[in-house]
């Protein structure tokens, strides 16, 4: 594929995306913010799944698909940098999960 056939999206057009991705992840994250406020342990609970939702949603997807569903929605798709993008996605997770330490839970004291 030459880079003549490229069209990059602008600002407004990747904004939109954005905020479309984050309606569709709203019912999720309005999830994790009520069960961290009624169950103690549920940032515990939540975390595998949650790195599955991460990975699901900013690796498979856009590998297998070619962007998330806000991209898709916009009809934006990431074209270069796709077949080496799941090393390089995977390590940014993977940094991130051992940046936070296991959680504890908080007794009070």
């Amino acid at each position: 594929m030459s880079t003549d056939l490229l069209q990059y999206a602008g600002f407004w057009r990747r904004f939109a995306a954005f905020w479309l991705d984050f309606l569709v992840l709203l019912p999720l994250t309005a999830l994790v913010f009520w069960g961290s406020e009624h169950y103690r342990l549920f940032s515990v609970y939540y975390m595998v799944p949650g790195i599955f939702v991460g990975l699901f949603y900013g690796v498979y997807l856009v590998r297998r698909f070619g962007g998330t569903p806000g991209k898709l929605i916009m009809r934006l798709r990431i074209r270069r940098g796709a077949p080496e993008i799941c090393p390089r996605v995977s390590s940014r997770f993977g940094d991130v999960a051992r940046a936070y330490p296991p959680a504890a839970p908080d007794d009070g004291r």
